[in-house]
């Protein structure tokens, strides 16, 4: 990314790996949701992922471009007031939110400004 001319000051946060036993707490304390196999193989070689890069334009250093994704601590179940008119309806005459179906979220991407990214589970049967 840094040899492209266009693009200057490139930020790489590393991250540590992160456990399996880190992934099953979240899993037993998230239960019943079991985050995706490589998703889980991603994680235990780099607990989430930060890059950020900038680019010069008129002598000025401008934003360009981000990639992210929440280390393990932060993927949250979103809230259905979160997710109005994607997952959830507002009650009419009420401040309320109510899920749409089975379907839950649990966000990926907490830098995102433009939408969300988020792991969706159907069909989740809670015993």
């Amino acid at each position: 990314l840094s040899s492209l001319e266009a693009v200057e000051d490139v930020k790489y946060a590393p991250r540590s790996p992160c456990t399996l036993q880190a992934i099953q707490q979240w899993e037993s304390t998230n239960k019943p949701f079991k985050l995706p196999e490589d998703f889980k193989s991603f994680l235990m070689l780099s607990n989430g992922f930060l890059i950020h890069w900038n680019t010069a334009l008129n002598g000025e250093n401008i934003p360009l471009g981000l990639m992210h994704i929440n280390p393990l601590r932060k993927i949250k179940q979103l809230a259905p007031s979160q997710l109005i008119g994607f997952l959830s309806t507002k009650v009419e005459g009420d401040d309320t939110f109510e899920q749409k179906e089975d379907v839950f979220a649990f966000d990926i991407d907490s830098c995102c400004r433009a939408g969300r990214v988020a792991f969706l589970y159907r069909g989740i049967r809670f015993e």
